[in-house]
Parts: structure tokens; sequence; C-alpha cells
């Protein structure tokens, strides 16, 4: 069907997602760097790295609260298969249970 082309798409937008990270990185690498090598104060420094620091909790934190609510997202789904699956083995059992019924009573009516 169309599964191929999805697949390409996922992992187009996996390697976007990677290389856009990577550029975001390194950027703010050589800020850091840069920042930490230039002749600011030991107060600026100091102000830099707070910054710094507090950008990186907050992704940091944003990224744990995402993984809580696909933990929560994981298991709703999961109890909706079983769900699922349970009332489909119970239709299985009982369109089994009505063709043994039917082939009874072939048996017990006369001819």
């Amino acid at each position: 069907t169309g599964m191929p082309q999805m697949k390409r798409y996922v992992w187009m937008g996996v390697g976007g997602g990677f290389g856009i990270s990577c550029v975001i990185g390194a950027g703010l690498v050589g800020a850091y760097y840069a920042a930490q090598n230039s002749g600011m104060s030991v107060k600026d420094k100091a102000a830099f790295s707070g910054v710094f620091s507090g950008l990186a909790a907050f992704f940091l934190t944003a990224v744990g609260i995402q993984f809580l609510r696909f933990r929560d997202i994981e298991t709703k789904y999961k109890r909706k298969l079983r769900t699922g699956l349970e009332q489909r083995v119970d239709v299985a059992h009982e369109a089994q249970y009505l063709e043994q019924q039917q082939a009874q009573t072939q048996h017990i009516t006369p001819a």
C-alpha cells in the first residue's frame, strides 16, 4: 500500500530532526566556549553559565514531561488493545460454539 513511502518520510523526519539538533547543539557549544574564552568578567561568565544551565534544565524537564505523557498514552493503548483482543477471542469462541451447535443439530435431525 503506502508503507514504503511512509517509511521514507519517517526516516527523512528523523534525519532532519537529528540534523537540526546537531546544528543547534553546535551553536550553543560554540557560544559557550566563545564566552568562556572572551574577555568577559568573572561575573558575566557566571551569569552566562547560569542562563545556559537554566536553558538546559528547561529542555530536560520538557523532555521528561513528554516521556511521562508517552507512558500514559502507551498504557491507554495497551488497555484498548487488550480489550479488543479479548472481545475478538470471545467472538471467535462464540462462532466456534455456534458451529458446533449447528453440527450437532444436523446430526440429530432425521433425514
